[in-house]
């Protein structure tokens, strides 16, 4: 196992936009077939996909997963050669961080081989079950894939070699701005406050639709109530 490095931090919306397109790719290729199984270099790693299968892509289990990766956004290729035309399983296996199971998250590619990941590589899609190797998995080993698998099934098909969880280098995500904390402030208070542009809200128009809170869309008559018995309050003396 390789050196542990510091863990970088995750961003859910690269490995959200992965596992969309796992589920995307492999229904793509039982409607229309345009995944081919071609275990070839130089081999190009698209950078767009079209709909209705009308993009063709030849790839073998790495490169395909490195299309995945691209086709996301990630910065990062995981081959570590910024999604040039060459790239393998072995590449993938030395340029990310190898992890323990119980750090595995979706999008993370398992590398198979006897010394460094050569053979194959396959992956993590979604977890099954609570074993920390119980994930189904996006796999493109052969022709008529990408399918999805298991991990199970992967160890099973791979004999006497090592399998290696990986980590992708996904950047971290970006600190909230102003308006995202105005967004995600909740309460009847917030909702008030954001109605008339005081507090937090100040210097923001009235009820900004940008930077509306984290209340419900329709608000309930009791807050109606109360709200109205505030603007009352609000002109009156202290007694």
């Amino acid at each position: 196992m390789a050196t542990r490095k510091p863990k970088t931090p995750v961003t859910a919306g690269y490995r959200t936009m992965i596992v969309k397109l796992f589920a995307k790719t492999v229904a793509d290729q039982a409607r229309y077939g345009n995944w081919r199984y071609v275990a070839v270099r130089p081999q190009q790693i698209v950078a767009t996909y079209l709909p209705a299968g009308r993009t063709v892509v030849e790839a073998d289990c790495s490169d395909g997963g490195r299309i995945i990766c691209r086709l996301a956004g990630l910065p990062d290729d995981p081959a570590g050669n910024s999604y040039a035309d060459y790239g393998n399983s072995s590449s993938i296996w030395a340029h990310l961080t190898h992890i323990p199971w119980g750090e595995a998250q979706p999008g993370d590619p398992v590398t198979f081989g006897k010394w460094t990941g050569e053979d194959h590589v396959t992956w993590l899609w979604a977890k099954h079950g609570p074993g920390l190797l119980d994930w189904d998995v996006w796999n493109h080993g052969e022709q008529g894939q990408p399918v999805r698998g298991t991990l199970a099934g992967e160890v099973a098909g791979h004999p006497g070699t090592v399998a290696t969880l990986c980590q992708l280098n996904v950047p971290p995500a970006p600190p909230p701005t102003a308006a995202d904390l105005l967004r995600a402030e909740t309460g009847f208070y917030a909702w008030t406050a954001w109605r008339i542009s005081e507090g937090p809200w100040r210097g923001y128009p009235l009820a900004d639709k940008a930077v509306r809170p984290a209340v419900p869309r329709v608000i309930s008559a009791a807050w109606w109530v109360r709200y109205g018995k505030f603007l009352a309050a609000r002109k009156k003396p202290n007694s």
